[in-house]
Parts: structure tokens; C-alpha cells; sequence
């Protein structure tokens, strides 16, 4: 099976099988900030919120098990990096999969396809001012925030979150975009399934987890 699929510069690998996606329960994330950050010298200097980065990721085909290799990253170190006109530069090609866009921010981002119960799907416009897909027809979406994770389970730094903990943020904050984009109550909203990985070649590999 091709689950790997690049048009338009934009590369997706899916991980639906049997009309279904995968369940919270087949997803493994190593989290850890000290292997799986940025390569560089991120500029400390200048105050900024957190977001979790994806490194890398590694799909078994015979369990469906997926495996994400998560760090830390920053929304600046987005727009330094993966937001500037030559970040496709910075691309390793002798590196693969995730590894490539080891130099990029890679801050992951979380998109949902909300199908309601009459198999309609929602779709909004962006504002114009928007730093990402200003003006433009999306999915509800966002990011994932590791001090909304530090709060929600009680934890002092983001340095004590496990890969668990990580994981439960990346699958609730979606169901949180869209109940506060589109007005679904999270109790009308059914459990996520992850769809696929994307990433837009013409942006450094910006990635976006897709649900």
C-alpha cells in the first residue's frame, strides 16, 4: 500500500486503513527535549510561548502502531525558520521522513475534518491578517501548547511532561479548536482518529497532524 503521496509540494503519509484512522491508543510519542529540538542556536533573547516539535516519526505497517519523536520549539523559531522564503534551503535531503527538516522549527500544527451526522464537512475562512493561510479556506486547527499540558496535569515546567502527557494535549487540542472555531460542544464530538502526517515542502516541511 502507497501511503505516502507528495503533489503540489505538499507530501502526506496516511495512516488510514480500512476507512479508519488511527485510535489515541496507537500512538507512541517519545518526548524528549534535550534529543529531539531544533538543530541550531535558537535566539533566546526574545520572549516567546513554547510549541511541541515534531523530529521525526516511524509508522509499523503489521501493528499500526506510530511512533512520534516529539521536542520543544518556539512560534518565533516558526517564523525564522520554516515561514521564510528560502527555508526549502535548509531541507537535508541525505536525511528521510522527519529527520530532514532537523534545521527547521517544525512546530507541529493540528488540523481537524469534522463530518457531521448528515456527512457534511465544515470548512472556514481565515481572516486576512493571519500570519498562516491569511484569507483562506481551512480546517479547524491550531497547536498543541505544552504550558496548556503543564497546567492541565498539574506539573511545574514542561520538563516534567512525559510522552503521555504530550500525546493527551495533541489529541484534546483539536477537539478544542474546533469547539471553539465552529461551536461543537467537546460532548457532541466524537473521538478523534489521526489521519495522516502532512508536510508542506514549500514551507521547510511545515508539519501539520491531521485528524
Amino acid at each position: 500500500m502507497n501511503r505516502k503521496v507528495v503533489e503540489a509540494n505538499i507530501e502526506t503519509f496516511s495512516f488510514i486503513s480500512e476507512g479508519h484512522g488511527l485510535p489515541l491508543q496507537n500512538i507512541r510519542i517519545n518526548f524528549d527535549p534535550s534529543k529531539f529540538n531544533m538543530v541550531g542556536d535558537p535566539d533566546s533573547r526574545i520572549y516567546n510561548k513554547s510549541k511541541f516539535r515534531l523530529d521525526n516519526y516511524r509508522f509499523q505497517e503489521s501493528t499500526k502502531i506510530l511512533e512520534l519523536d516529539i521536542g520543544l520549539t518556539d512560534y518565533k523559531d516558526l517564523h525564522g525558520t520554516n515561514l521564510v522564503e528560502s527555508s526549502s534551503d535548509f531541507i537535508d535531503h541525505n536525511e528521510i521522513d522527519g529527520r530532514r527538516f532537523k534545521k527547521m522549527s517544525q512546530a507541529i500544527g493540528v488540523g481537524g475534518w469534522v463530518i457531521t451526522s448528515d456527512k457534511k464537512f465544515f470548512l472556514i475562512h481565515n481572516a486576512e491578517w493571519k500570519g498562516e493561510q491569511g484569507g483562506k479556506l481551512d480546517r479547524p486547527g491550531g497547536h498543541p501548547e505544552p504550558q496548556e499540558a503543564v497546567r492541565e496535569f498539574g506539573l511545574s515546567t514542561e520538563g516534567a511532561l512525559k510522552g503521555e502527557h504530550v500525546k493527551l494535549e495533541i489529541f484534546s487540542s483539536e477537539q478544542k479548536e474546533i469547539r471553539d472555531e465552529i461551536n461543537i460542544p467537546l460532548k457532541n464530538q466524537n473521538k478523534q482518529e489521526l489521519l495522516g502526517v502532512v508536510f508542506n515542502l514549500d514551507k521547510g516541511g511545515r508539519v501539520g497532524l491531521e485528524f
